[in-house]
């Protein structure tokens, strides 16, 4: 929707540049000096784009855990990487869904790697969340693992997270997460 909104923007831009430089000026003096519609309609059109552009940016993060919790699991892990973008990560990239090596997205912040698996659960995440990342972080060269989830986490995967140094990112994380993206 953000990539519509851009381009009705700049084609409409560039048609009103146009319009300006090359039509206009031929027009007869009585028609130029007046409203004129279509110019009027153009920048209409305009400020429609940048409309739409400034309520996918607003609503991006709207919704918040309720919208999460409908989502599959492939939709949060494209949703966790635009949230991370939006907090200042860099290079974040989302893995292919199917031989990602346990780590779903890639990411970069004050030049750290960072490992990060997304459980989008109605339970409780277990210890193979844990397991996956951080063999996929060592697979990956990165230097941090992370577990994210809408979910909690087993007292099992804690204690696991705790001795290999996995982060895990909870319900109540996230939604401060979300809260900061705002």
């Amino acid at each position: 929707m953000r990539r519509i909104g851009i381009i009705i923007s700049v084609l409409l831009a560039a048609a009103l540049v146009g319009y300006r430089v090359f039509v206009r000026p031929s027009l007869p003096l009585f028609t130029a000096q007046q409203y004129d519609p279509y110019f009027l309609g153009a920048v209409g059109l305009l400020v429609l784009g940048w409309g739409i552009v400034l309520v996918h940016f607003l609503l991006r993060f709207s919704g918040g855990l309720a919208r999460i919790d409908r989502m599959d699991g492939i939709a949060f892990e494209e949703y966790t990487a635009q949230l991370l973008v939006h907090l200042g990560f860099t290079d974040v990239k989302v893995t292919p869904a199917s031989r990602d090596q346990g780590v779903d997205i890639i990411a970069r912040a004050d030049n750290e790697s960072f490992g990060i698996q997304c459980k989008r659960y109605n339970h409780d995440v277990d210890n193979s969340a844990v397991q996956q990342v951080f063999t996929g972080c060592a697979f990956y060269h990165l230097d941090h693992p992370v577990v994210i989830s809408n979910s909690y986490y087993t007292a099992s995967a804690k204690e696991l997270a705790a001795g290999v140094g996995v982060r895990l990112i909870d319900r109540d994380e996230l939604a401060e997460m979300l809260s900061d993206a705002k």
